[in-house]
C-alpha cells in the first residue's frame, strides 16, 4: 500500500513532484494543500528533481512570491545551490532582469517577432531590418547600467508557402 507522504512526494519521469509543478506555475491553493496534507505528511519542500531543482529554486527563478513564502514557511532550504551551482540568489537576479525586460520592451516602438531567454541567452527573430535590429540593441545596452549584451545575428531568411 502507498502512504500519504509517497503520493505527495511521487516524482515524475524528470523527478519533478506536484510541489515543484505548483511553485513554477504559482498556484497558491494547490502549495498549501500540498503542504497541509496531514501533520507529519505534508510535501518534502527540498526534494530535488534531477537536476538538483527544489521547488523553492523554481519558485524564485519564475517569480511566484506566494509560493516562495509558504515554502519559506515550511521550512524550505533558501541557501541551497542545485547541480550547476546556481543559488536561489542568482534566480532572484534573473526575476529582476524578466522584470527589466517587460519594462524594455514595453517601451520601444518595435518588437521582435519571437523574444527568447534562457539564464543569460536571448534568441529573437527581428523583421524589421539590420539598421532598426542595431538601434534596438544599442537601445536595450543603454536600458540600464546592468545591461551589457553582445550581438550575433545572422541574415537567413525563412519562407512559409
Amino acid at each position: 500500500m502507498t502512504s500519504d507522504r509517497e503520493l505527495v512526494d511521487r516524482k515524475d519521469y524528470y523527478g519533478k513532484t506536484p510541489c515543484y509543478w505548483t511553485a513554477y506555475k504559482g498556484q497558491k491553493l494547490s502549495m498549501e494543500l500540498l503542504l497541509q496534507h496531514g501533520a507529519s505528511h505534508g510535501a518534502d519542500v527540498n526534494l530535488q528533481d534531477n537536476w538538483g531543482v527544489t521547488p523553492m529554486y523554481l519558485a524564485a527563478c519564475s517569480g511566484q512570491i506566494e509560493c516562495i513564502r509558504l515554502l519559506v514557511q515550511a521550512g524550505a532550504d533558501i541557501t541551497y545551490k542545485n547541480k550547476r551551482d546556481c543559488r536561489f540568489g542568482q534566480c532572484t537576479w534573473q526575476r529582476g532582469m524578466t522584470d527589466l525586460e517587460q519594462r524594455f520592451l514595453s517601451s520601444h516602438p518595435l518588437m521582435p517577432l519571437l523574444y527568447l531567454r534562457y539564464i543569460d541567452d536571448i534568441f529573437i527573430i527581428w523583421t524589421h531590418g539590420k539598421e532598426a535590429l542595431e538601434e534596438f540593441h544599442h537601445d536595450f545596452n543603454n536600458f540600464h547600467p546592468a545591461i551589457n549584451l553582445n550581438l550575433d545575428s545572422n541574415e537567413k531568411r525563412l519562407s512559409l508557402n
